[in-house]
């Protein structure tokens, strides 16, 4: 799986690229939304990863645009921020997971995996809002 991050805490984002590498994933880190528009029209993606707060645009509006240039990409938002409003947003705009920090790699990469799996197994259909262990699917 070919996943673009985004996070703007440095040590964060190296330390997720190196743990989702080593888990098999090849991962391409930008640490803004500016930097990873960058790579839309070179690479096409699985998963494209980012946090909320960004330098410059934020997450949403980040994913927002990534759906634009690669519409079946799967989407996640990270974020110690996760208010019923910002849940709201991402449902609305077809955001597939939510990761509230702080979160273990285990969680990460069994989301990751879990939620590709049941993408290919519904074949596109809708899951509802879901909370379960912190994480919210959506989509």
């Amino acid at each position: 799986m070919k996943i673009l991050l985004i996070e703007d805490e440095k040590l964060l984002l190296w330390s997720l690229k190196r743990s989702l590498a080593r888990e098999g994933f090849e991962v391409i880190a930008e640490d803004s939304g500016e930097k990873a528009f960058g790579w839309l029209p070179k690479c096409t993606f699985d998963w494209v990863i980012t946090d909320y707060r960004l330098p410059g645009i934020n997450g949403l509006e980040v994913l927002r645009e990534v759906k634009q240039c690669q519409p079946n990409v799967k989407t996640m938002m990270l974020s110690a921020f996760g208010s019923p409003e910002l849940l709201k947003d991402l449902e609305q705009d077809g955001i597939l997971c939510f990761l509230p920090k702080p979160f273990s790699i285990d969680e990460l990469i069994k989301t990751l995996r879990e939620t590709s799996l049941n993408t290919v197994k519904k074949n596109r259909f809708s899951l509802p809002l879901l909370l379960v262990l912190g994480f919210a699917f959506i989509g």
